[in-house]
C-alpha cells in the first residue's frame, strides 16, 4: 500500500467501526455478505447473497418481485438497468432451481455470484459510509418513480 493511502485506509476503517450497525436489517446482510465469502459451494453463496438483497431491497415481502428493479436502479447504468434487472431474476430463478434439484450446482452459478457479490458490496459500502439511507428499498422506489413515465391527464370534453 502507497504510504498517501495509509490515512484514506485509516479513516475508512475508523468510519466503519462508527457505523457499524448493532442490529436490524443492515447488521444482518452484512452477517450473510459474509457467510457467502464461507460457502464451499457457489450455489450456497448464491443463497446468502441473494438473502442479504432481499433483506435490504424487499423488507415488505420477501418474494415480492421488486428486488430486480430496486437493484438494477440503484446499481446499474441508466442504459444497463433492464439488463441488470433481468440478471437478478435469473439469478432468483437459478437459486429456485437449485434448492429444488433442477438445476447443476455450478451452471453459470459463479458469474452470478460474482456479479451480486459486487453489487451488495457496493451498497453495503455505500451504506454504511453514508453515501446512501439505510432505508434503500424507499431510495429504490423513489428513483424508480421518478425515472417512470409522466402519463398525461386524459382530456375532458367541453
Amino acid at each position: 500500500m502507497a504510504a498517501d493511502q495509509e490515512d484514506e485506509l485509516r479513516a475508512f476503517v475508523s468510519l466503519a467501526a462508527r457505523r457499524m450497525p448493532r442490529g436490524g436489517e443492515l447488521a444482518w446482510a452484512l452477517r450473510r455478505f459474509d457467510l457467502a465469502f464461507e460457502r464451499p459451494e457457489p450455489a450456497e453463496a448464491l443463497t446468502d447473497l441473494l438473502l442479504a438483497l432481499r433483506a435490504l431491497l424487499e423488507p415488505e415481502s420477501p418474494g415480492g418481485g421488486r428486488l430486480p428493479d430496486r437493484l438494477a436502479v440503484l446499481c446499474g447504468a441508466d442504459e444497463e438497468r433492464d439488463a441488470l434487472a433481468d440478471r437478478v431474476a435469473h439469478a432468483v430463478a437459478l437459486e429456485r432451481a437449485v434448492v429444488a434439484g433442477l438445476a447443476a450446482r455450478t451452471a453459470g452459478v459463479e458469474d452470478v455470484v460474482e456479479e451480486l457479490t459486487e453489487h451488495l458490496r457496493a451498497l453495503l459500502g455505500d451504506t454504511l459510509c453514508g453515501h446512501l439511507d439505510a432505508e434503500l428499498a424507499a431510495a429504490a422506489d423513489a428513483l424508480l418513480a421518478a425515472q417512470a413515465p409522466q402519463h398525461a391527464d386524459p382530456p375532458t370534453l367541453a
